[in-house]
């Protein structure tokens, strides 16, 4: 049985860390190299690492000073000693045939990264009873075609969680540390090129805890504009590959700035360049997302109604994403 060390950053998650560590303790595949990388926490989670390394001799733990979770999963990374790698968050679970699933996938079809899907739940939603179908339908695709998959956002997240990765994918590959969002992104697009094939298993069996506070839900920041950053930089490079890539490339971008023109329109009047350059890139991809007919239809809506007016499509959007915000917002004003 071949290993599989499993990464997880941790950063003052003491409230829901030993529930992420207990559903890897009892994955149906054992052989596991477990990296629990604690990054310069300042509750107890550092501790909590530690009865468990105490605990089970597949567990090792890493202090380190903050670095973020970039660095944090690079430390990972560098000390694995499997022949796969996969990452976990903190706060999150897997159910209990999760890695014997995508391990079981990869092999059968000599690929070098395995996927599956997600369910994302919330404290009411959290407490269920997890299963793994081992039989569940699985797509075989080629790097180039999962890299496309992914920008689109259909089959394949971004995230790096749901997968496992033949770890020779890291050679040459990291984290890149400067990026404080999207990081996920721009080291998915190399990891996908570079990978042979790639496995879609379309079962939910990674459980993402969306947390209040965390850094896909807090209000917009600076840290936000990494996403059109890394977006636009991913579309410079797809360019250079093929034109089906570079369309999927350019749907991402389109995308990306819509959430970010959404986000800053809520008064945060020290981003009015970033929200004007959101717009310029919505009205200068919205005809090529419209025509794109491998773009989801609500991309293609969403472009459609830019197309009329992008302060419109803006307004829809964001009082279908963050309706409790628009209400705030609206409240506010009055």
């Amino acid at each position: 049985m071949e290993r599989i060390s499993v990464v997880i950053p941790v950063f003052n998650t003491e409230e829901y860390l030993a529930r992420c560590i207990n559903s890897i303790l009892s994955q149906s595949y054992t052989n596991l190299d477990i990296i629990l990388v604690d990054d310069g926490s300042t509750d107890n989670s550092g501790i909590i690492c530690d009865e468990y390394a105490v605990k089970d001799s597949r567990v090792r733990v890493i202090h380190q000073e903050n670095r973020g979770v970039s660095h944090a999963r690079n430390t990972g990374i560098d000390l694995a000693l499997g022949e796969y790698i996969s990452f976990v968050d903190a706060d999150d679970i897997i159910t209990p045939g999760y890695l014997e699933l995508l391990h079981k996938t990869l092999q059968g079809s000599n690929a070098t990264i395995s996927t599956t899907g997600t369910a994302y739940v919330h404290d009411s939603k959290f407490m269920i009873n997890p299963v793994t179908d081992l039989n569940q339908t699985i797509e075989l695709m080629s790097g180039n075609d999962a890299t496309k998959n992914m920008l689109y956002q259909k089959k394949i997240t971004n995230s790096p969680f749901a997968k496992l990765y033949s770890k020779e994918l890291f050679d040459t590959i990291r984290f890149n540390e400067k990026f404080a969002i999207a990081e996920d992104l721009d080291i998915n697009y190399q990891l996908f090129l570079q990978a042979d094939r790639v496995t879609v298993n379309l079962g939910k069996n990674y459980l993402y805890y969306q947390r209040p506070g965390s850094a896909m839900q807090s209000s917009f920041s600076a840290k936000r504009i990494d996403g059109l950053v890394v977006t636009k930089q991913l579309l410079s490079e797809a360019e250079l590959h093929d034109t089906h890539l570079a369309n999927s490339a350019k749907n991402r971008l389109f995308v990306e700035a819509l959430l970010e023109a959404s986000e800053i329109s809520y008064g945060n009047k020290s981003y009015k360049a970033q929200f004007k350059e959101c717009v310029s890139l919505i009205r200068g991809l919205r005809v090529g997302v419209v025509r794109d007919a491998e773009s989801r239809f609500r991309f293609r809506f969403y472009a459609g109604i830019s197309l009329v007016n992008v302060h419109l499509l803006i307004l829809l959007f964001i009082m279908k994403k963050f309706p409790k915000k628009m209400y705030t917002h609206l409240k506010n004003r009055v």
